[in-house]
């Protein structure tokens, strides 16, 4: 089989994939929202492709290369998941969805477990400021 032609093939196939899925398409551009808060788009992009060749015999191929024949597609969607608000050092997340899938619950669980956190780590040295 042809090398050049297959390579040629997925290679122009990969570089066309590339150009569509960038970070830039995953997680979009920043964009100032009202009240000093930064919007930032996040989609979900799924991709798969496929290629084949083969080299086809005939009589009038010459010494033993065989013309080559060969396919390639491929599919791709983006969907638009939600948005990260940041404001004021907090990041929450706002699913385009009702439906929350568990990793975003967590992910909007981290800041106000980080507030509780830090407000206990300072009532704590406080305290022992106080005893000391």
């Amino acid at each position: 089989m042809s090398k050049t032609n297959i390579n040629e093939m997925i290679g122009t196939m990969m570089e066309s994939i590339k150009e569509v899925v960038k970070v830039s398409t995953v997680v979009g551009d920043a964009v100032a929202g009202p009240e000093g808060s930064v919007i930032i788009p996040v989609t979900k992009v799924s991709c798969g492709f496929g290629a084949t060749g083969v080299e086809i015999p005939s009589k009038a191929a010459v010494k033993e290369e065989y013309p080559f024949g060969g396919g390639s597609g491929g599919g791709l969607s983006i969907e638009p998941m939600g948005f990260m608000v940041m404001k004021e050092g907090n990041v929450r997340i706002v699913p385009m969805t009702s439906q929350q899938t568990t990793v975003e619950k967590v992910i909007d669980m981290v800041p106000p477990m980080v507030d509780k956190l830090n407000g206990i780590i300072k009532s704590y040295t406080e305290k022992t400021e106080k005893d000391a």
